[in-house]
C-alpha cells in the first residue's frame, strides 16, 4: 500500500471515530428522550384517569352513551382539552372502538370524531385487554402514544382512554441539538481533512517523486534526477538518491561499454571459430570423402580379382566339362546318324503300310456302296410284299369261310414283310456309319499319307543338320583343350592380383579411419562454436526481455503523464485515422500523437542504442504505427528508394507479419527472428504497452544476430 494511501486510511478512520462518537452521542440522546417521553405519558394518562373519575367511579354505556358515574363523555370535550391545556398534546376517549370525545382536529379543523382506533393500540386493548405504550400514527402522523382500557363494573373493556404528543414536536429540541451537532462535526471534519491533505500532500510530493525516479532506474533509465524542495529527511533522502543514481549511471555505461566490447570481441571469435571450424570440416569432409573412394575402388578392385579368379577357376573347371560334354556329343551324333538312317527306312516301309490300309479302305468303302444297294433293293421288295399280303387279305375277306386260311397266310406274309422292313432300316443304319467311318478313315489315312512325307523329309533334313554337327562338335572339343590351358594360367595370375589388393584396401582403410577421426573432432568443434553462439544469443536475449519491459514501463509512464498534464487525451493517443504523408515511398502517416512522440520520444528510444548489439529501439501503436523512429533513422528523405528505406524510417506501418505480431501481442514478451526489408536478420523483441488499462500497442528492440 502507498504510504498516502496509508495517510488517508489514517485520516478516515480518525475521521470515522469522531463521527462515530457523534453519532454514539446523539444515539443516547435519542434513547433518553424516547424515555421521557414515555414518561411523561404515563403522567399525563395517569392525570386524566384522574380527572375522568373526578365525574363518576362507574363506567357503563348506556342508551349509546358513554357514562362515567352520571357524567355524559359523547361529544363533552371537557377533559380532553384540560389534559391539552395542562400538558399539551393529544387526548381521547373511545366508546368501544370509535372516538367520542377528542382534541385530535382533522385539516380542516374538525374534532376527529368517529375515527375509529386500529394497528397494535387495538390488538392490545381489544383483544389482549392491556394497556399499550408506543409510536402510533394518527391521521397519519407519528405521536408517542399511551393507551389504557376503560371497563365496566362486570371488568368487560367497553372503551379507551389515550394520550399522545407529536414525535416532531416532543423532538423539536433533540433535533436542534442534532443538527448543531453535525454541523460542528463537518466543519471540525472538513478543516482536519484540509489541513491533513495539505500537510501529507506536501510531505509525499517529493516520495512521488521518489518513488518516479526510482521506478524509472527499475526500468533501465538511470539519467534521472529528483528536485530537492527541503531540508527535512526526505529532502536529505533526495539528495543522497541524486548522488547514487549519478554514481551508478556513470558506473554502469563504463560497463556497459566494457562488456559490449567483450561481447563484440566474443561474438566475433564465435564467428572465426565458426567459420574456420567450417572450413576445416570441408577440407576434412572432402579427404575423408576422397579416402573412403579409394578404399571403396579399392575394395571394389579386390573384389573383381577375387570375381577374376573365381571366373577363371570355373571356367577352367567348365572347359573341362566342355570338352567332356563334346566328347559325349561326338559319340551321340554318331549314334544319331545310325538312328537316323534307320528311321528313313522305317518312314519308307511305313508308307508303303498306310498306302496299303488306304486302298483297303477305298474298297471297304466301294463294297459298303454296293451293300446300301441291295438293302435298298430288299427295302423295296419288303414294300411289295406288304402290299401283296394286304391284297391277299382283302381278296381274302371277300372270299369268305373259304378264304380263312388263306387270310391267315397274308397276315403271316404281312408280319414277315414288317420284320423284313424294319431289319432293312437296321442295315441300312449300321451301313451309313460304316460308309462315314470308311470316309473318315480314307481321308486320314491320306492325310497320315502325306505326314509320312513330310516326316520323311524333316528326318532326311535332321541327317544333314546331324552331320553339320558332329563337325562343330569336333571343333569344341579342340577349343575347350586351349581354354583349360589359358584358364588356368589366368587363375594364377589373378590370386596373385587379389592379394596385392588386399594390401592396398587396408591402407586406404586406415587413411579414411583418419579422416574420420579428425572430422568427428571437427564436428565437436563446430557443436561447441554453435553451443556458445547459442549461449550468447540465450543471454542477448534475457538481456533484451528485461530491456524491452523496461523501455515499455517507461513508455506508459511518459504517455501517461502527458493524459494526465493534458498535452494528449486518450482519444488521441488511440487515433487510427492515418493520413497519408504526399510523395512518400514507403508510405508514411500522420496521426495526432506523432508530434508529440516526435518532441518527447526520441531521445529515450536512442538511449538503447548505447549498446551495440541493438538496431533499434522504437515505440509502436497496435496496428504496428511507428510514430518517431531512432534518430539514425529519421535521417532528411533524399528521394532516392534505397536511401529513404534505410536512412528514414518513421512514421511508417511495419503491418508485417514479425510487425502486427509484436503490435496484437498481450503477453509479457515476445522474442521473435525479423528478416528486415533492408537485408538484415535480427531477434526483434517486444513487449506490451497498456494505458489506463487498455492495450495501446508495444515497445520493440532489436537485437543483431
Amino acid at each position: 500500500m502507498k504510504l498516502s494511501h496509508k495517510f488517508i486510511l489514517l485520516l478516515v478512520v480518525c475521521l470515522s471515530a469522531a463521527l462515530l462518537a457523534t453519532i454514539f452521542v446523539l444515539k443516547q440522546v435519542n434513547d433518553e428522550a424516547v424515555h421521557q417521553a414515555t414518561v411523561a405519558q404515563e403522567s399525563r394518562i395517569k392525570t386524566f384517569w384522574h380527572l375522568l373519575r373526578s365525574k363518576g367511579h362507574d363506567f357503563a354505556i348506556v342508551d349509546g352513551n358513554l357514562l362515567a358515574g352520571e357524567y355524559v363523555i359523547n361529544n363533552n370535550f371537557e377533559v380532553p382539552d384540560k389534559i391539552q391545556e395542562l400538558f399539551g398534546g393529544t387526548a381521547t376517549i373511545f366508546m368501544n372502538d370509535v372516538q367520542v370525545s377528542t382534541n385530535v382536529l382533522k385539516e380542516n379543523g374538525d374534532r376527529a370524531i368517529g375515527s375509529k382506533l386500529q394497528g397494535s393500540a387495538y390488538n392490545a386493548v381489544f383483544i389482549e385487554g392491556r394497556p399499550y405504550r408506543g409510536e402510533t400514527e394518527i391521521l397519519e402522523v407519528p405521536y408517542f402514544t399511551a393507551y389504557d382500557p376503560i371497563r365496566n363494573q362486570q371488568g368487560e373493556t367497553i372503551g379507551a382512554l389515550y394520550v399522545g404528543v407529536k414525535k416532531s414536536e416532543f423532538f423539536a429540541a433533540y433535533t436542534t441539538l442534532r443538527n448543531k451537532l453535525i454541523t460542528v462535526a463537518t466543519v471540525n471534519v472538513t478543516i482536519f481533512a484540509l489541513l491533513s491533505f495539505v500537510l501529507v500532500t506536501r510531505a509525499l510530493r517529493t516520495l512521488n517523486r521518489l518513488t518516479a525516479a526510482a521506478q524509472s532506474v527499475a526500468d533501465g533509465d538511470l539519467d534521472v534526477e529528483v528536485p530537492v524542495e527541503s531540508q527535512d529527511e526526505i529532502g536529505r533522502l533526495a539528495a543522497t538518491f541524486n548522488t547514487m543514481t549519478s554514481v551508478v549511471f556513470k558506473g554502469m555505461q563504463f560497463e556497459l561499454a566494457k562488456a559490449n566490447r567483450m561481447v563484440t570481441n566474443i561474438k566475433e571469435a564465435i564467428q572465426q571459430l565458426s567459420s574456420s571450424g567450417s572450413e576445416i570440416m570441408a577440407i576434412s569432409a572432402q579427404q575423408s570423402a576422397g579416402a573412403t573412394q579409394q578404399a571403396s575402388a579399392v575394395q571394389q578392385a579386390m573384389t573383381t580379382a577375387e570375381e577374376i579368379a573365381v571366373t577363371a577357376r570355373q571356367v577352367a573347371e567348365n572347359a573341362i566339362q566342355v570338352e567332356a560334354q563334346a566328347e559325349n556329343a561326338n559319340t551321340a551324333g554318331n549314334s544319331s546318324s545310325i538312328a537316323v538312317e534307320n528311321a528313313l527306312q522305317g518312314m519308307g516301309t511305313l508308307k508303303v503300310q498306310i498306302m496299303t490300309v488306304a486302298e483297303a479302305m477305298v474298297g471297304l468303302g466301294e463294297n459298303s456302296q454296293q451293300i446300301g444297294g441291295i438293302v435298298n433293293i430288299i427295302d423295296e421288295i419288303s414294300a411289295q410284299t406288304n402290299l401283296l399280303s394286304l391284297n391277299a387279305a382283302i381278296e381274302a375277306a371277300g372270299a369268305g369261310e373259304a378264304g380263312k386260311r388263306f387270310s391267315i397266310v397274308a397276315n403271316e406274309v404281312k408280319r414277315l414283310a414288317e420284320r423284313t422292313a424294319e431289319a432293312t432300316k437296321q442295315i441300312k443304319t449300321l451301313i451309313e456309319q460304316i460308309q462315314r467311318a470308311t470316309n473318315t478313315t480314307i481321308i486320314l489315312t491320306e492325310e497320315g499319307t502325306k505326314g509320312v512325307d513330310a516326316a520323311n523329309l524333316l528326318v532326311t533334313r535332321v541327317a544333314d543338320e546331324l552331320q553339320e554337327i558332329l563337325g562343330l562338335v569336333k571343333e569344341t572339343t579342340t577349343a575347350a583343350r586351349e581354354i583349360k590351358y589359358s584358364t588356368q594360367q589366368q587363375t594364377s595370375a589373378s590370386e596373385e592380383l587379389a592379394s596385392t589388393i588386399v594390401e592396398v584396401r587396408d591402407v586406404a582403410a586406415q587413411v579414411a579411419s583418419s579422416a574420420q577421426e579428425t572430422s568427428q573432432a571437427i564436428v565437436e568443434l563446430t557443436s561447441l562454436a554453435e553451443r556458445l553462439k547459442e549461449m550468447m544469443e540465450e543471454e542477448l536475449q534475457e538481456k533484451g526481455k528485461a530491456k524491452t519491459q523496461s523501455g515499455a514501463r517507461m513508455m506508459e509512464r511518459i504517455l501517461g503523464q502527458a493524459i494526465s498534464s493534458g498535452k494528449l487525451t486518450l482519444t488521441d493517443l488511440f487515433d487510427e485515422d492515418y493520413q497519408p504523408i504526399p510523395g512518400t515511398n514507403p508510405q508514411k502517416y500522420h496521426t495526432r500523437f506523432d508530434s508529440f512522440c516526435d518532441a518527447t520520444l526520441t531521445n529515450k528510444q536512442d538511449e538503447f542504442l548505447n549498446d551495440s548489439q541493438v538496431a533499434f529501439a522504437i515505440l509502436i501503436d497496435r496496428n504496428g504505427y511507428l510514430p518517431t523512429h531512432n534518430s539514425r533513422y529519421t535521417q532528411p528523405l533524399t528521394g532516392d528508394y534505397d536511401k529513404d528505406l534505410k536512412g528514414n524510417r518513421t512514421k511508417r506501418l511495419f503491418n508485417d507479419k514479425v510487425g502486427l505480431a509484436a503490435a496484437q501481442n498481450e503477453k509479457e514478451v515476445l522474442v521473435q527472428v525479423y528478416n528486415r526489408d533492408t537485408g538484415e536478420r535480427i531477434w526483434d523483441i517486444s513487449s506490451p504497452i497498456y494505458i489506463q488499462g487498455q492495450h495501446w500497442g508495444a515497445f520493440r528492440i532489436g537485437y543483431i544476430m
